[in-house]
């Protein structure tokens, strides 16, 4: 199917759920009980989510796992010792967890995508933003409930993208 492509008739159009957050709480990456608590939150609105909009696909900007996991621990080593007490009770985990949404399509047999764009790093967020559409787009043209979970400074423009290039249905929230 074209993702730019009109509905037909007796289809109905791509309805997404754009959800921008903070990436720290996408993953049970840190032993931050502040954290966790949010990231808890998290989950269960996402359980939501997907329950009452009856989700059929997720796309996320997430990166690779190992990938994500080996900056942190690298950011960690880096730390000052001199400042490294103010991080106490915050240390990365010893392994790289997946993202919850992973975790939950995988539990549910919902096809997931990970959106973030090679070397994204290297782009503005305008290009950045316009891969994500585009991916989300190509990927989950034929679907009709999507939950997209993007960094918050990329929630507004993904949806107006959807909405106005590919004529997806479009909401979006913060969980910040």
């Amino acid at each position: 199917m074209n993702p730019k492509a009109p509905a037909g008739p007796g289809r109905a159009l791509v309805s997404a759920l754009i959800v921008g957050t903070d990436h720290k709480y996408q993953r049970r990456q840190d032993r931050s009980e502040d954290n966790e608590r949010i990231r808890d939150q998290f989950e269960a609105f996402l359980r939501e989510v997907i329950t009452q909009r009856n989700v059929d696909a997720i796309a996320e900007e997430a990166g690779n796992d190992q990938e994500v996991w080996e900056y942190l621990k690298a950011e960690e080593a880096n730390t000052p010792d001199e400042l490294k007490g103010l991080f106490d009770g915050m240390e990365v985990v010893d392994a790289p967890p997946r993202t919850i949404a992973r975790i939950m399509a995988d539990a549910s047999n919902l096809p997931y995508t990970d959106i973030r764009a090679p070397e994204a790093d290297k782009m503005s967020i305008a290009d950045r933003d316009e891969a994500m559409a585009k991916a989300i787009a190509g990927r989950f043209g034929s679907k009709e409930s999507v939950l997209v979970i993007v960094g918050e400074a990329h929630r507004q423009e993904v949806a107006r993208i959807l909405h106005e290039r590919y004529g997806w249905t479009t909401e979006s929230t913060s969980f910040l």
